[in-house]
């Protein structure tokens, strides 16, 4: 029973604020999300702005910080350049190298089974997926890339049972 009550946090701030109580905050976020949908639309449209608004902040800055990422890359690699030598930039290089290899070797295999399966032209294919295969190798975020290939797969043409999330 005490297990089931630690789940309610006491403090929703500081639940925010603790990586071991986000089991509590992800039943609050559940719950406020619970009592929003219950509650009368007219009353909670200015929260559900705000939180939109905050929501539209967040992107931003999110886009600003992988915009920006080259850059930082760059700038690490420097720094470790200048502190352990220019032989551990030929071993990362042939590391991402590796990386590399194997990303595009699993890439050719598993789309190139689905470019078997649906008879379509490989270039096609993959011109068509392009923006979603960029968007995933980019941030590396499952959650971020899911929008961009719903989207991807709905103009290419996919049935709505596979192009929709919402199915």
């Amino acid at each position: 029973m005490d297990m089931l009550l630690s789940i309610v946090p006491s403090n929703v701030l500081q639940a925010a604020s603790d990586n071991g109580a986000i089991l509590s905050l992800m039943f609050f976020a559940l719950m406020f999300g619970i009592g929003m949908v219950l509650t009368d639309n007219e009353k909670v449209a200015p929260l559900r702005r705000a939180i939109e608004g905050v929501f539209e902040i967040s992107m931003t800055l999110i886009n600003l910080v992988i915009r920006l990422a080259p850059y930082a890359v760059a700038c690490f690699m420097f720094n470790l350049a200048a502190l352990f030598g220019f032989e551990l930039i030929i071993r990362l290089g042939a590391y991402v190298g590796v990386v590399v290899l194997a990303l595009g070797l699993h890439m050719i295999v598993t789309y190139g089974t689905a470019v078997w399966l649906s008879g379509r032209s490989p270039l096609a294919f993959f011109r068509d997926t392009q923006e979603a295969t960029v968007m995933a190798f980019s941030t590396a975020s499952s959650n971020a890339t899911l929008p961009t290939a719903l989207r991807v797969a709905d103009q290419m043409g996919l049935p709505q049972r596979v192009s929709s999330a919402w199915t």
